[in-house]
Order: C-alpha cells, then structure tokens, then sequence
C-alpha cells in the first residue's frame, strides 16, 4: 500500500510512455528507496539479471513475471544489435512497480509522478525509469509461450501490454534514446508498438505488428492517416474528442517499421542525434527539419511511405 507523501511535478503525457523533460534523479530508480518512500514495509522485492520487481505477496508471479521480462530483454537486445544499433546495457537492475489494487496504482502515479493515470493500467516515466502498472490488468488467458502453463495453474500474462512498456524502459536505458529529452512521438510509440508481442515467441521487429497493421491499412483506405509533415512532429497521443488513439498508435508502428526495413542506416542516425540533444523542451517546429537531415525530403519520404502502404494493401 502506498504512503501518501506528496510529490508535485507537472508533466506531460504521451502515449504510454511518461515524459520527463528535467533530468531524472537516480534515486527514483532504487528499490529501496521506493520501498521506504512509496510502499508498507510488507512489500517484497524479487531480482533477476537485469530487473527487480516490487510487489505484494504471491511467491509464483514475480518468478514468472520476470522469467518473461528477460526473454523480451534478450529478444530486444538481439533484434537491434542484429539489425546494427549500438545498445549499452543498462548500469542497474530495471524497476517495475506492481500493485493489486487500482487505487493504489492511481495514488502512486498522482504523487510520484503528478499524473492522472485512470485512463490507463500501467505506464513508463523516463523521470523515474520504472514501469508501474495494476498487476490484475497485465493478467491474460493462455501462455505467454504458447505452452500448457494454463493448466498447470503458472501465473499468466497480458505480453502485448508487458513487451509495450518494457520497449520504452529499454530504449531508453540501452542508449538509443536519452531520459529528459523530448522526442517525437511517433518515434517512441512507434518502437513500442513494433515490439509488441502476443507471445515470447512472436516477439521482435523482424515481422510486421499484425494486430497494428490491419489497422494502419484501414485508416490508409479511407485516407485518415494524419499528413506526415503534422505527424513527425507530434509530441504526444492524447485522448480527445473525435481522436482515436488507436489509428495514432497504428500509423507510429507502421511508420517506424517501414523505416526501420527502407531506411535503417538513416533511423539508426536520427536517433543518435536525437541521443546526442540537450535535454528539456524543444520547439516541435524543429522536428520535421531534424527529420529531414536524416531522411530527406518530406515529400520523397511521404511518397515512399504511400506507395509502401499501397503495396501492402495489393498483398
């Protein structure tokens, strides 16, 4: 259970990543440190390699828990080093928080992070580099590996959502990104939707999203996809009237999977210099200029990008 010590900093949202713009503070990350300022002395801590998981009670489930976070771990590791990124493994062991209870979670992200999260079940802020989420609501039917685990009573898992937010600790604790800087969304949504998995064997960015997929090349029929010049300079995904969140999150997988398989040389650059940015805010307006360098023109871009989704809907 939560102690409620009050924290106050206003930040921004997007997406399911939580965007710090001051520079982040190692304290946030260390369990213990969570554990005296945030959690009841009865909450327990279970480590693996590159991971600690806080939690309340149940023995099995951080075992499972984070047997599965490592085999995404690897297969993250593997796909970008594979593909030619340079990743840095992270100093210390990753946090992810997990609550029971809903309440709790929401207290939690009000005052650790100044952030209305109801509309949501788990998120990453780069400001304190740890997941939390509503353990309840990471739980599926069926095996993450497509085993017999059900029947066996194991602890079973919503992977989608789990390789989602592991995607975006990890992109910014393997060097690719950079804590306290703001970046387009499209970019880390993207990345974070590329990775996600119905299961462990599904997972990586050799193949394309499915699920995402058919929904890009629907919006691209009906010619809803927001206008690439608006959409590479977009900062957040918010829910608001007549937006759906879902075509945002569909058109970011598309986009960076079809850049990292048309472009990767020129992917691999932006985001070193992305990398390489000072930190704090930054005028959306220099986004599509920062695109270009490494890209090209918007318009060569756009029209690649369209005949690409053209020729997936002739398939």
């Amino acid at each position: 259970m939560i102690t409620r010590r009050s924290i106050t900093h206003a930040l921004p949202l997007a997406g399911f990543a939580l965007i710090a713009l001051a520079t982040p503070g190692p304290a946030w990350a260390d369990p213990l440190y969570l554990r005296q300022a945030f959690f009841a002395p009865s909450t327990q801590s279970y480590a693996t390699d590159h991971f600690v998981l806080l939690h309340e009670g149940d023995s099995a489930w951080p075992g499972e828990m984070g047997r599965l976070l490592e085999g995404l771990y690897r297969q993250f590791y593997d796909d970008l080093t594979g593909a030619g990124f340079d990743l840095q493994s992270p100093g210390d062991r990753l946090a992810w928080v997990c609550f029971d209870r809903e309440a709790d979670f929401d207290d939690y992200a009000r005052l650790r992070d100044a952030f209305d999260a109801r509309w949501l079940k788990g998120y990453y802020s780069t400001r304190t580099n740890c997941v939390a989420l509503v353990r309840a609501e990471f739980a599926q039917t069926g095996s993450p590996e497509g085993s017999d685990a059900a029947d066996a009573g194991e602890p079973q898992f919503d992977v989608r959502r789990i390789s989602h937010e592991l995607a975006h600790q990890l992109t910014y604790n393997s060097g690719l990104l950079r804590r306290g800087v703001r970046n387009p969304v499209w970019l880390t949504e993207g990345l974070a939707t590329d990775f996600e998995a119905d299961s462990l064997v599904g997972a990586g960015f050799s193949d394309v999203n499915r699920s995402r997929w058919s929904r890009l090349l629907e919006i691209a029929a009906l010619d809803e996809l927001v206008p690439l010049p608006r959409f590479i300079a977009l900062t957040e995904f918010r829910p608001a009237p007549g937006v759906e969140l879902r075509d945002l999150y569909a058109q970011a997988d598309g986009f960076f999977h079809f850049l990292m398989e048309r472009h990767p040389q020129a992917l691999k650059a932006y985001m070193a210099g992305l990398a390489r940015g000072a930190q704090g805010a930054r005028a959306r307006e220099a986004f599509p200029g920062e695109f270009a360098q490494s890209f090209g023109p918007l318009d060569a871009i756009g029209t690649e990008w369209r005949d690409y989704l053209r020729d997936a809907q002739r398939r």
